[in-house]
Protein backbone atom coordinates (compact mmCIF):
# COMPACT_ATOMS: atom_id res chain seq x y z
CA UNK A 1 0.00 0.00 0.00
CA UNK A 2 1.24 3.35 -0.53
CA UNK A 3 -0.08 6.97 -0.01
CA UNK A 4 -1.09 9.11 -3.19
CA UNK A 5 -2.58 12.29 -3.54
CA UNK A 6 -4.97 12.51 -6.69
CA UNK A 7 -4.75 15.12 -9.15
CA UNK A 8 -7.98 16.24 -7.46
CA UNK A 9 -5.99 16.86 -4.50
CA UNK A 10 -7.35 13.24 -2.84
CA UNK A 11 -5.49 11.29 -0.85
CA UNK A 12 -6.20 7.82 -1.42
CA UNK A 13 -4.11 4.16 -0.65
CA UNK A 14 -2.98 2.52 -3.80
CA UNK A 15 -2.27 -0.90 -3.94
CA UNK A 16 0.99 -2.33 -5.65
CA UNK A 17 3.22 -5.52 -6.89
CA UNK A 18 6.55 -5.30 -7.94
CA UNK A 19 6.85 -7.37 -11.25
CA UNK A 20 10.77 -8.51 -12.09
CA UNK A 21 11.60 -7.44 -15.82
CA UNK A 22 12.55 -10.17 -18.75
CA UNK A 23 16.40 -9.50 -19.89
CA UNK A 24 16.14 -11.52 -22.34
CA UNK A 25 13.36 -9.43 -23.99
CA UNK A 26 13.99 -6.00 -26.47
CA UNK A 27 12.61 -2.92 -25.14
CA UNK A 28 10.17 -2.63 -27.72
CA UNK A 29 6.50 -3.25 -26.37
CA UNK A 30 5.27 -4.63 -29.02
CA UNK A 31 7.89 -7.85 -28.73
CA UNK A 32 7.17 -8.54 -24.91
CA UNK A 33 5.67 -11.91 -24.92
CA UNK A 34 5.28 -12.26 -20.72
CA UNK A 35 2.17 -11.90 -18.86
CA UNK A 36 2.26 -11.16 -15.07
CA UNK A 37 -1.50 -12.18 -13.88
CA UNK A 38 -2.62 -10.60 -10.86
CA UNK A 39 -5.68 -10.36 -8.98
CA UNK A 40 -7.26 -7.43 -7.28
CA UNK A 41 -9.36 -7.11 -4.59
CA UNK A 42 -12.20 -6.69 -3.43
CA UNK A 43 -14.21 -7.58 -6.67
CA UNK A 44 -16.22 -5.13 -8.21
CA UNK A 45 -14.99 -2.07 -6.99
CA UNK A 46 -13.91 -0.10 -10.03
CA UNK A 47 -10.37 1.01 -10.27
CA UNK A 48 -7.13 2.55 -12.91
CA UNK A 49 -4.46 0.10 -13.51
CA UNK A 50 -1.43 2.00 -13.61
CA UNK A 51 2.49 1.82 -13.93
CA UNK A 52 5.54 3.12 -12.39
CA UNK A 53 9.40 1.66 -13.52
CA UNK A 54 10.93 3.38 -10.29
CA UNK A 55 9.84 3.27 -6.42
CA UNK A 56 9.39 7.13 -5.53
CA UNK A 57 8.27 8.34 -9.00
CA UNK A 58 4.38 8.93 -9.67
CA UNK A 59 2.87 6.59 -11.24
CA UNK A 60 0.96 7.04 -14.87
CA UNK A 61 -2.22 5.31 -15.21
CA UNK A 62 -4.96 4.13 -18.04
CA UNK A 63 -7.42 6.58 -18.74
CA UNK A 64 -10.28 4.25 -18.13
CA UNK A 65 -11.23 2.07 -15.52
CA UNK A 66 -9.80 -1.90 -15.72
CA UNK A 67 -11.68 -4.67 -16.48
CA UNK A 68 -11.16 -7.99 -14.54
CA UNK A 69 -12.28 -11.65 -14.63
CA UNK A 70 -13.12 -12.68 -11.31
CA UNK A 71 -10.69 -10.16 -10.11
CA UNK A 72 -7.69 -10.96 -12.49
CA UNK A 73 -5.99 -9.40 -15.21
CA UNK A 74 -2.72 -9.57 -17.38
CA UNK A 75 -0.43 -6.80 -17.60
CA UNK A 76 2.16 -7.02 -19.71
CA UNK A 77 6.15 -7.47 -18.09
CA UNK A 78 8.84 -5.66 -20.70
CA UNK A 79 12.62 -5.72 -19.82
CA UNK A 80 13.00 -3.57 -16.65
CA UNK A 81 10.81 -4.24 -13.70
CA UNK A 82 7.58 -2.45 -12.89
CA UNK A 83 5.44 -1.62 -10.12
CA UNK A 84 1.75 -2.08 -11.00
CA UNK A 85 -0.52 -0.12 -9.13
CA UNK A 86 -4.31 -0.13 -8.82
CA UNK A 87 -6.22 2.84 -7.68
CA UNK A 88 -9.96 2.98 -6.73
CA UNK A 89 -12.29 4.98 -8.61
CA UNK A 90 -13.94 6.47 -5.48
CA UNK A 91 -10.39 7.28 -3.91
CA UNK A 92 -11.72 5.72 -0.43
CA UNK A 93 -11.92 1.61 -0.70
CA UNK A 94 -8.48 -0.10 0.17
CA UNK A 95 -7.37 -2.14 -2.35
CA UNK A 96 -4.93 -5.39 -2.70
CA UNK A 97 -3.23 -6.83 -5.67
CA UNK A 98 -1.14 -9.85 -5.39
CA UNK A 99 0.59 -10.96 -8.00
CA UNK A 100 -0.66 -15.09 -8.84
CA UNK A 101 1.86 -15.93 -12.03
CA UNK A 102 4.12 -14.93 -14.34
CA UNK A 103 3.31 -16.76 -17.92
CA UNK A 104 3.50 -16.54 -21.74
CA UNK A 105 0.67 -14.90 -23.56
CA UNK A 106 -0.18 -18.01 -25.37
CA UNK A 107 -0.71 -19.58 -22.64
CA UNK A 108 -4.28 -21.37 -22.92
CA UNK A 109 -4.90 -21.14 -19.10
CA UNK A 110 -4.67 -17.18 -18.81
CA UNK A 111 -5.42 -16.00 -21.94
CA UNK A 112 -9.54 -15.00 -21.43
CA UNK A 113 -7.59 -12.52 -18.97
CA UNK A 114 -8.29 -9.19 -20.07
CA UNK A 115 -4.51 -7.97 -20.85
CA UNK A 116 -3.15 -4.63 -20.95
Amino acid sequence: MRDARTYSGVWTRDAQVYVEGDPDVQADRSAWTTVAVLEVHPIGVAFRIGWRTEEFVPAEFYSVAAETMLGRMGMYVGDKGVWFVARPLDGRTEMTMVLVDRVKDTDPSYQCLPHY
